[in-house]
């Protein structure tokens, strides 16, 4: 039986709710604290990706999740000069408003393996491209053994 009428509305918290688990039990916070991280990172890599990258990632996102990552988006001026992962570290620290500490790395690798478990790995390719060297070594992907027919990320 659904719950909210419609099966789309129930499949889209069905799915955002998958997210929210996995990133709440990688860093040890409930939900809220889950969704704050999601939406902090979401909007730091949203802005630092190309309009038409941004706008690839979106259309393979969840519908709730896609509304928390267009939120508030202003793409005049995108992408942000972000070069260096501390600057983008401090961004995402800057974006997570939450009353217990989350470190900003931490949190990074968290979103970014659940984006990796529920988006394609061409489209997770694609993003990791267009991001700096520097930043790209918070995703989990470069940290681990490839996985077999992946390949790899120059």
């Amino acid at each position: 039986m659904s719950s909210t009428g419609l099966e789309v509305f129930d499949e889209t918290l069905h799915k955002t709710n998958t997210w929210l688990k996995e990133i709440a039990q990688v860093l040890g916070v409930d939900r809220h604290g889950a969704y704050q991280v999601l939406r902090a990172l979401l909007h730091c890599l949203r802005d630092r990706l190309t309009i038409n990258e941004a706008a690839q990632l979106g259309d393979q996102l969840p519908m709730l999740v896609r509304g928390i990552y267009y939120e508030a988006w202003h793409p005049a001026g995108k992408p942000d000069k972000i070069r260096s992962r501390d600057e983008f570290l401090a961004g995402i620290t800057m974006r997570i408003a939450m009353k217990q500490s989350v470190d900003a790395e931490n949190a990074a690798r968290a979103v970014f393996r659940t984006l990796e478990n529920h988006v394609s790995p061409g489209e997770i390719r694609d993003v990791i491209h267009v991001l700096p060297q520097e930043i790209r070594t918070l995703w989990p992907r470069l940290q681990e053994p490839m996985r077999s027919g992946e390949p790899p990320v120059k």
